[in-house]
């Protein structure tokens, strides 16, 4: 072996980086709020070096996107079984609160700059078009069905924000689920 032949990168992977990626950050989000994941960290975990997770992510912002529409998918492949409303508020809130990080991640996304993001936008109509067959109505007009939809969700999304913060004083989490579909659905 030559002296000027330089010594192969112990880190270097061949492989798929961003999928890798993504299995490293989802473990992380289940001990580390997204705001505290590390781009570099997860490069560490992966064995690449950091450039090489933002070269397949864009930045950490697309990585955040990426994560999120994993997570919408994973939320989405849940409630498909579901074929009764308090199956899906269930499902919904069991997802959420066991994966309360990676929810986090996903709330925290902006429709509006979704259609930069066209993996993301699908992802998160299938959560909605799922919600859509329990609370929309085909004799309604579309803004009714929206509105409807959009209850369902303000009212998960603030009891489960309500829930995490530990403002709501619930003690049973079969409890928590049982009021919140009495909520929904009367």
């Amino acid at each position: 072996m030559e002296q000027h032949q330089k010594k192969r990168r112990e880190t270097f992977r061949h492989g798929d980086i961003g999928g890798a990626a993504r299995r490293v950050a989802l473990e992380m989000l289940d001990n580390v709020p997204y705001e505290k994941l590390s781009v570099r960290a997860i490069a560490e975990q992966v064995g690449v070096a950091h450039r090489a997770i933002n070269a397949h992510f864009g930045d950490r912002e697309g990585l955040l996107n990426a994560l999120a529409t994993t997570g919408y998918d994973m939320l989405a492949d849940q409630l498909s079984p579901a074929t009764i409303s308090s199956d899906f508020i269930e499902t919904f809130i069991r997802f959420a609160r066991q994966r309360s990080n990676l929810y986090l991640l996903m709330m925290s996304r902006p429709h509006a700059t979704m259609k930069d993001f066209p993996e993301l936008q699908t992802a998160v109509h299938r959560v909605i078009t799922k919600a859509m067959t329990f609370y929309a109505d085909p004799d309604q007009q579309p803004q009714e069905n929206r509105q409807a939809v959009m209850k369902v969700q303000i009212i998960l999304h603030g009891a489960l924000t309500l829930r995490h913060a530990g403002i709501l004083d619930v003690t049973d989490e079969d409890d928590f689920v049982r009021d919140v579909i009495r909520m929904i659905d009367g």
